[in-house]
């Protein structure tokens, strides 16, 4: 036969194939049950897996009001503009080893020897017992664990969201705890200023029995204690805002930012937080020269420089107020010297009252704000359904795996009548 019959395309008849189906069809129907047999043992003898699920929902980011147009962009540029990337946020968060290695130590499906529990391979790990999805255009996660056993594939899911809530709350007081210290040891001064301040007042009262000051004297003193309240709040405020840079130097500003008496929108605290657990998780694994850590650095240094900005900008804004209130104070304080020498005194005593109230009742305000806001900040992630104990196998699908394995059958015998056909040209 030359070449070119070889290279002849050859039509099978189907007819000729049907043929030899019916001819041997005793063969070729023990060849689709044998197939469907070994299907179905496979089916019984691959490990069974379990499949628990838990859904949470992210909470959604305020929107942009309060924030500066370029506080916009930086907090765009970081990620963190709508929903979808606060979502990818927390699941990237979700990954990481805060939330994970703990999971590896009590998983008991995993041998000690098991080089994913021996070098706390993460990626190795989720790859085998995690799965996360996240429905498109929803704030919703869905967190699926896998096991050969069922109460351990509801502990894994479980301990993820449980972890995430403990990683989130530690970050959320790293800088909290120092903020509120600040925030108590000075309500403590106040407290103490105020009291002593209070006895003073109520002393002279009774020494020189003047219990009401004369008509001069309340005129000023009404004039002096509002501007010495409003410097009072100027002052905190701006020593606020320094206490929070300086916790910007140490590396806690993400969770005192937008505490308080701060107007800034969550989103940079968003942004600060997920680059700085970002940057923690990336430290383990890389050295400083990786691109991965200089760019994150890179990230987090534009995102402190912009609050740096912002925040110098509010401390020189209260530095102008301070210079006002205080020019219009000396120029009040110029009337004093006609008062009688109880009047003055009165007066000097009713000020220091009424501004270490001020100062007291404003720290308050200050403390009760940063609960207020370590509060909403620990729960960021809300828990819609908790992980079940899932009942039936996920894994392997005995019906699927049979039904494949006779169409598997059927399609070698097909592909033998044909090949048998074949031969005959």
């Amino acid at each position: 036969m030359s070449d070119n019959n070889k290279d002849v395309e050859k039509e099978i008849d189907l007819e000729e194939v049907i043929g030899v189906l019916k001819t041997d069809k005793n063969k070729y129907l023990k060849i689709a049950a044998g197939c469907t047999i070994i299907a179905l043992v496979l089916a019984f003898i691959l490990p069974e897996k379990f499949s628990s699920t838990a859904v949470v929902r992210a909470k959604a980011t305020a929107g942009m009001s309060g924030i500066s147009s370029d506080m916009a962009a930086m907090a765009a540029l970081a990620g963190f503009g709508n929903v979808k990337s606060d979502t990818q946020s927390y699941i990237e968060i979700m990954q990481t080893r805060s939330v994970i290695e703990p999971l590896i130590e009590k998983t008991d499906t995993l041998d000690a020897d098991n080089k994913i529990k021996e070098y706390k391979l993460l990626d190795e790990y989720i790859k085998k017992y995690l799965k996360f999805d996240n429905p498109k255009g929803t704030d919703i996660i869905k967190i699926t664990a896998i096991s050969k056993d069922p109460q351990e594939a509801q502990q894994i899911a479980q301990g993820v969201v449980e972890n995430m809530a403990v990683t989130l709350t530690k970050v959320n007081q790293t800088g909290t705890s120092s903020y509120r210290k600040f925030l108590e040891d000075r309500i403590q001064i106040a407290d103490s200023e105020m009291k002593d301040a209070e006895a003073k007042l109520e002393a002279f009262k009774q020494k020189s029995g003047v219990f009401l000051p004369g008509e001069q004297a309340t005129g000023i003193i009404e004039q002096l204690s509002e501007i010495d309240k409003s410097i009072a709040a100027v002052q905190v405020q701006r020593d606020t805002k320094a206490k929070q840079l300086e916790l910007l130097d140490n590396g806690e500003v993400a969770t005192v930012y937008n505490s308080g008496m701060d107007t800034a929108a969550t989103e940079v605290r968003q942004a600060l937080v997920s680059k700085e657990l970002a940057l923690k998780d990336a430290q383990q694994k890389y050295t400083d020269k990786h691109p991965a850590i200089i760019e994150l650095k890179a990230e987090l240094a534009a995102l402190k420089a912009q609050v740096k900005k912002e925040a110098a900008t509010e401390v020189a804004a209260s530095n102008v107020r301070l210079n006002a209130l205080n020019t219009q104070k000396a120029a009040i304080e110029s009337k004093i010297s006609q008062l009688s020498s109880d009047g003055l005194e009165y007066v000097e005593l009713s000020r220091k009252v009424a501004t270490t109230r001020e100062v007291y009742s404003i720290l308050v305000k200050s403390m009760e704000s940063a609960r207020i806001q370590e509060a909403m900040n620990s729960m960021d992630l809300q828990v819609i359904a908790e992980a079940n104990l899932p009942l039936y196998k996920s894994w392997p699908p005995k019906a699927i795996i049979t039904i494949v394995g006779a169409i598997v059958g059927f399609m070698a015998c097909i592909g033998h009548a044909v090949w048998q056909v074949n031969k005959k040209y």
